[in-house]
């Protein structure tokens, strides 16, 4: 079995498509980097009350801004920033949602103010190391849609080459050689999560001001450091990867078709927000429809600290994702092993 793993995976590495997927990443984080760093490089603008940019009172790209007041007047320090939160506290005390949101931005600051240090915001003209690897530079959509196109091709390939009449003549199951195939995805999802962690950090500090990983990176995200975020991250979108993944090999497992497994899966991919919003709306009269996969796709949302429809806990939505891949993956295994490959 460990033969057949090794195997695949040489044939996966050895291909030019694999340094393609690594330089893809990379290419692309350069790029976000890039243009975050140049849609910053700009003045900040004050408003007046009436919304209205009062163009003489800008402010230079290197004053922190913090946030702004109801007349539009930016916070230039931690401390007044959170003396005006605090009186934020009081005046939607009977609000939940908002003193939870206003709760989460004093904690960040707080955070920063206990270490003494100065945040680095869009208002100093730029984003932090923290703030860029907390969010793994916004790459968690593109690497699903590399590993998804991995999954398609390990499987459709066999048949379009006629290789697979080959491969079941090996003295191995079935089985085994779909269980080798798969694992051999779920290595690649794990390396690509791991070198776009690796690719962020070193791209995030070529471009951005390095500030303590240990500090918070996103106001969004409370006092969380930006490192456990970058990993909650990680993990989370691994975990849904992962399922998209044992979709795209069932695909084309089943309809041997490289095509038809990139399509869905990407489909899955792009299109699990919109279809989500549909959900969201129908899971108070249809509460079962809190356990549908696309609704459970939503995972990474506790990593960014937004919450998902049908108030699931993470241990209800990663116990959903992981009795899903088990069922695609056993439907995929007894379709297989009964598969008739005389004619590809």
């Amino acid at each position: 079995m460990m033969h057949l793993i090794k195997n695949e995976w040489r044939k996966l590495t050895l291909k030019r498509s694999f340094i393609v997927y690594l330089i893809t990443i990379v290419a692309l984080l350069t790029f976000v980097a890039f243009m975050t760093q140049l849609t910053n490089d700009l003045d900040t603008p004050v408003q007046n009350q009436e919304g209205e940019i009062v163009e003489s009172e800008s402010l230079p790209k290197n004053t922190p801004i913090y946030g702004h007041n109801q007349e539009g007047k930016p916070f230039t320090t931690v401390d007044s920033t959170i003396d005006y939160l605090n009186e934020q506290k009081e005046n939607f005390a009977e609000n939940e949602d908002a003193l939870k949101q206003i709760n989460t931005q004093l904690d960040y600051f707080e955070a920063y103010q206990k270490a003494d240090v100065t945040p680095i915001t869009k208002g100093n003209g730029t984003v932090s190391l923290g703030a860029f690897f907390s969010s793994i530079g916004d790459m968690s959509m593109i690497v699903n849609f590399l590993a998804v196109i991995a999954a398609s091709i390990i499987m459709a390939a066999e048949f379009g080459d006629g290789t697979i009449k080959l491969l079941l003549t090996r003295p191995y199951k079935r089985s085994q050689i779909l269980l080798s195939k798969y694992m051999t995805v779920i290595l690649l999802s794990v390396l690509l999560t791991a070198f776009t962690l690796v690719a962020t950090l070193i791209v995030g500090a070529i471009f951005f001001p390095i500030q303590s990983l240990m500090l918070p990176g996103q106001v969004s995200l409370g006092a969380t450091p930006a490192l456990i975020s970058a990993f909650q991250l990680a993990g989370t979108n691994l975990l849904a990867m992962l399922t998209y993944v044992t979709i795209s090999l069932m695909i084309s497992s089943i309809f041997r078709s490289q095509a038809m497994a990139v399509g869905l899966g990407v489909g899955m991919i792009f299109s699990g927000s919109l279809v989500n919003m549909f959900i969201a709306d129908m899971i108070p009269k249809y509460p079962i429809l809190k356990w549908t996969i696309f609704n459970l796709l939503d995972i990474n949302n506790f990593a960014t600290n937004n919450p998902i429809a049908g108030d699931l806990s993470f241990v209800q939505v990663a116990i959903g994702l992981l009795v899903y891949i088990i069922i695609i993956y056993l439907v995929t295994n007894f379709i297989f092993k009964k598969r008739d490959v005389a004619l590809t």
